[in-house]
């Protein structure tokens, strides 16, 4: 961990959001216009077609895409943080100490904790909406960590991101 902290940062930036989701006066949530127009903001402080421009605009995507398709309309306070920029800018930071970072980035999992505060109707429904129509077992995303951990394997890799969504093309 102290190597963490001692760790310079790289240009590529990345996003820690929270965004309070309760509904405003008129039952409608706030924080969408106001985010739109923060990232666009942000966005001004990369050169167009940079590296850093590019990956800025990957993670607003993601997020964009996560906050129209998976907030849940309970949901009071939501927490994003962009691991995919974080991931690259680390591994930048890093990789001449001699540490690898690489990031597994899975879709819908079953696992204990992603059902335990559904209900069953709702748990029997995980990871339906990918295309193989079932969540991923954790015995099939095991040998992506694997992968990573194996100097044999992945000596040269840093900076990656792996993503296992069923099927899906782009991570949300």
């Amino acid at each position: 961990m102290q190597k963490l902290v001692a760790a310079e940062p790289s240009g590529f930036p990345f996003l820690s959001i929270y965004l309070n989701a309760e509904p405003n006066e008129q039952g409608r949530d706030g924080f969408g216009i106001w985010l739109k127009k923060e990232l666009s903001e942000q966005a001004k402080n990369y050169a167009e077609d940079s590296a850093e421009a590019q990956s800025f605009n990957a993670d607003v995507e993601r997020v964009t895409i996560f906050l129209e398709n998976e907030v849940e309309p309970a949901a009071n306070g939501i927490a994003i943080y962009a691991i995919h920029a974080f991931t690259k800018s680390l591994a930048q930071s890093l990789v001449e100490k001699g540490i690898r970072v690489n990031c597994v980035a899975p879709g819908p999992m079953w696992t204990p904790l992603n059902i335990a505060d559904k209900a069953a109707k709702e748990a029997a429904k995980h990871g339906a909406d990918t295309p193989m129509k079932r969540p991923g077992q954790p015995e099939e995303v095991a040998p992506a960590f694997v992968f990573f951990a194996s100097n044999a394997d992945s000596s040269y890799i840093t900076g990656e991101v792996l993503t296992l969504l069923g099927s899906e093309t782009r991570a949300a």
